[in-house]
Order: C-alpha cells, then structure tokens, then sequence
C-alpha cells in the first residue's frame, strides 16, 4: 500500500511541476498556511523566471485562514507577471478574494462554478473579556478592509457590499459577472 501512495505522489509531483512550467498555479484545497507557503514560491519562482510572461491561478476552494489568504492576495497582487484567474468548481469566503486578485479584465469563472462571499467568521476564541474585545475589534477592522476590497474590485458602494456580506452570499457564475465579482464567464 505505501508503494501505491509514492506512486500516487509521484505522479502528482509530476504534474504539478508541468503545471509550474505552464506558468500554472492549482488553489484546489482550504486556505493554510502551507497552502500559502506553496503558493508563494511558486508564485515567486515565476516572477523571478519570466516578470513579463503570465500566470493563471485556477482556484476551487471553499476559503480558509484569511491572514494566509491575503498572503496570497497581495503576492499576486505584487508580481509584475500579468495574472489570471479561474474560478472552477467553487470559490467560496477567502476563495473569493484571491479569485479578485486578477488584473484587470482577468478575472474569470466557468459555467457551472459558484462564488461566496461573507463577513469574516471568529470561530473558536476564547479567552479574558479584555481578550474577547481586542479580538472583536480586530474582526471589524477585517471586515471593514473586505469591505473595501470588495468595493474596489466591484464599484458597488460600501454600503451595497456589508449588506451583501451580512449572510453567506452565494453567486452563480453570471451572477458573479452581473455583480462586478468576475470580468468573463
């Protein structure tokens, strides 16, 4: 069974080094800290092998960790390289954000793929009350920096956009479109 498994990695290997020389990057799984790491080099590497060639980042994630997330966010965001995205599947919380992390007319989404966007979740935290405020005044700046994010990349006023956030907002990928979240289906 092990022998299987190396093959198994083996051959993902395989591939994600011939997707790395296509100038492709796969977001296929939550966001971490490892996933951000991978990402980063390999965004890294890129910029480092071809500043001018392009990078496209197929993304179907359902979000994550979201200081690992805008990690990702504004390496993109920092690279000379001209950037794609690709929503498939679904890109849903974090997901989203980095899917808006494209230039400009580059953000795109197949037929059947769904975006999500939300308020940034606490979950978990427990702690002294004085600890339980400073966290919660931290979730509201959060909040109101996804604000303005999502404001930027959509021209939808801030007010248009808590609104939005207040629940689990789900797109289809024309809605995604009619909403300023993509640039082509």
């Amino acid at each position: 069974m092990s022998e299987e498994k190396n093959e198994d990695n083996g051959e993902l290997d395989s591939i994600s080094s011939k997707l790395l020389k296509s100038r492709t990057v796969i977001i296929s799984q939550q966001v971490d800290a490892k996933l951000s790491a991978k990402v980063l080099s390999q965004l890294v590497l890129l910029e480092q092998e071809g500043p001018e060639l392009p990078i496209t980042v197929f993304i179907n994630s359902p979000g994550g960790e979201i200081f690992s997330g805008f990690a990702i966010f504004d390496m993109l965001k920092f690279i000379t390289c001209p950037v794609t995205t690709v929503v498939t599947g679904f890109a849903a919380s974090m997901g989203s954000i980095l899917s808006l992390a494209a230039d400009e007319g580059r953000r795109f989404a197949m037929p059947q793929a769904k975006i999500m966007i939300h308020q940034p979740l606490l979950m978990g935290y427990q702690g002294r009350a004085s600890e339980c405020e400073i966290q919660a005044r931290e979730i509201l700046k959060t909040r109101d920096h996804l604000v303005q994010l999502y404001a930027d990349q959509t021209g939808k006023s801030h007010e248009e956009i808590k609104k939005a956030l207040d629940r689990d907002n789900w797109f289809t990928a024309e809605e995604a479109l009619e909403y300023g979240l993509l640039d082509k289906v």
